[in-house]
């Protein structure tokens, strides 16, 4: 849905106006518009410069291509020794990747899914000596992780001008309830109210952004399939006690996906948007299907 924004924040800093923000918050002026001014300059410098994004626009998109590289990772047959160190390797490079792009949201999300994932196993008694692989590098993961996590947060601990991003939503919803501002349009719209939006950055809400852009009833309709397939997973999970592999890999990213949905953006720019009902619709459709605990025993045997 975004496709232009990432390349807009680029020219950020350039085009803010320091004043503009201050005399739009209304009272609140050098403390909104310090604020909005260092998350600006915050990702642009940092962010950019200093993380790999690969083929994608920025290092945010491309961790979120690797949290889905995880999700499949597991999915895949551990039969032989072979597959095991397939398996492994992949997951070796997934979280360096994941590590490399320094995405807190992603991280927490990546290690969440992992260890939801290992603990289903646990429970379902399908526990086997090569989970320990998995779960060590896991750990390796978040301890490797830990140094750049707290110089991020400490230089960012409230994660920049999402209080005012989310201001901004708010107001935009009260106005336009019903229809939004129109697909697409959320920056063109609302960047003439605020500047800070007018530099591409929109709130950092995916549920808010559809509903301003489509309005409550246009996001509802957008966002109904995609949770009837994650609580489906959820009481398919439950129902069968973590027999169906589909729906327990499944529900072992529901919190990183919601996390990725509630803290940013980026996941609705057109090809990670579509990437991510591809994926959600892979495991929504083999939820159920005939074979799923056979194939299980044979994945896991």
């Amino acid at each position: 849905m975004y496709n232009n924004l990432s390349s807009s924040v680029y020219s950020s800093v350039s085009n803010f106006d320091i004043d503009k923000c201050a005399g739009t918050a209304g009272g609140r002026n050098s403390k909104v518009a310090d604020t909005v001014y260092h998350a600006i300059v915050h990702d642009v410098v940092v962010v950019f410069y200093s993380s790999p994004t690969g083929l994608t626009a920025h290092p945010g998109e491309l961790s979120k291509l690797l949290f889905f590289c995880a999700l499949c990772t597991l999915a895949l047959p551990q039969r032989t020794a072979r597959e095991r160190w397939a398996v492994w390797l992949t997951l070796g490079v997934v979280f360096v990747g994941v590590f490399l792009t320094e995405s807190r949201t992603i991280l927490v999300s990546v290690i969440a899914m992992v260890f939801i994932y290992l603990m289903l196993e646990l429970f379902g008694g399908r526990w086997q000596r090569k989970h320990f692989a998995v779960l060590g590098m896991t750990v390796v993961l978040g301890a490797a992780s830990l140094p750049w996590l707290i110089s991020r947060f400490a230089a960012d601990p409230t994660g920049g001008a999402r209080g005012h991003t989310y201001s901004v939503a708010g107001q935009v919803l009260a106005d336009h309830f019903w229809g939004g501002v129109g697909p697409n349009s959320y920056v063109a719209v609302v960047g003439l109210i605020d500047q800070l939006t007018k530099t591409g950055v929109p709130v950092h809400n995916m549920f808010l952004l559809t509903a301003g852009e489509l309005g409550v009833p246009g996001a509802a309709l957008l966002w109904t399939p995609v949770l009837l397939v994650l609580g489906w997973a959820v009481y398919h999970t439950v129902r069968t006690r973590g027999r169906d592999r589909a729906a327990r890999i499944l529900v072992s990213a529901v919190p990183g996906v919601f996390l990725i949905a509630l803290t940013g953006w980026g996941l609705l720019q057109g090809p990670y948007f579509a990437i991510f009902l591809l994926v959600l619709g892979y495991f929504g459709a083999r939820i159920g299907a005939p074979g799923q605990a056979e194939e299980d025993a044979h994945v896991n045997r």
